[in-house]
């Protein structure tokens, strides 16, 4: 089965150097973001490497193999599909905003309709994903940085479902209902093991259980 993405190439078609032609397989060493052929599944997410501009060639790829990177792909054997012009391109990325930021940080802004994600990149890895409608946090996202990730899901600027924040001490799973904290809260330690577990109803302590010693359950508990 065929991998098909996209690529964007410099003035010339050079990508690093390396002069490309059209419909030519070109085959290489691997090793991502290093060596080979790279490309990205989505149009957008070129944007963190090439800006979109009249000067840049822009071009939809295959491969029968690849190895996946935080945010693109890399084979050692690339096709050139097809090649698109300025504006052919800029209808696949419609509605992408592509914002630079300071030194090291990345930008992707979808919009579709009332409804705008955006991806955060450091250093090209991807650490923070937020999704907006009419410009309040809706949907599911993440924030990822240093030793910290905290999943969560917004219902119209509200936390909603499932909380979860893990260090590299502890995980906390909880959860909220129109942003206060409803149901079990519980924390385990690094080894798995249960070490606080309260149970909330609108932000009030309704119980708090006696922790005994239990099965370590880190990164299994199902709500």
């Amino acid at each position: 089965m065929l991998i098909r993405g996209y690529k964007i190439f410099g003035p010339g078609m050079v990508c690093r150097g390396y002069k490309y032609e059209t419909n030519n397989v070109y085959l290489g060493e691997v090793e991502i973001g290093v060596s080979g052929f790279h490309f990205c599944i989505n149009a957008h997410e070129c944007l963190l490497y090439y800006d979109y501009n009249q000067e840049n060639i822009y071009a939809e790829v295959e491969c029968e193999k690849a190895y996946r990177g935080v945010n693109q792909l890399v084979t050692n054997k690339l096709k050139i599909r097809r090649i698109y012009t300025y504006e052919q391109f800029g209808k696949l990325i419609k509605g992408v905003a592509h914002v630079k930021m300071d030194p090291g940080y990345k930008k992707i802004v979808h919009y579709e309709g009332d409804v705008r994600q955006e991806f955060t990149y450091y250093l090209d890895k991807l650490f923070r994903v937020e999704r907006y409608k009419n410009n309040v946090l809706h949907g599911k996202g993440f924030i990822e940085q240093n030793d910290c990730r905290v999943d969560f899901n917004y219902n119209m600027g509200y936390l909603e479902g499932v909380y979860i924040k893990t260090t590299r001490i502890g995980k906390t799973i909880c959860r909220y209902r129109k942003g206060m904290l409803t149901g079990d809260y519980r924390y385990y330690d690094n080894t798995g093991r249960l070490k606080t577990h309260i149970t909330y109803n609108d932000d009030q302590i309704v119980k708090i259980h006696t922790i005994r010693t239990f099965p370590a359950l880190y990164g299994s508990t199902v709500f």
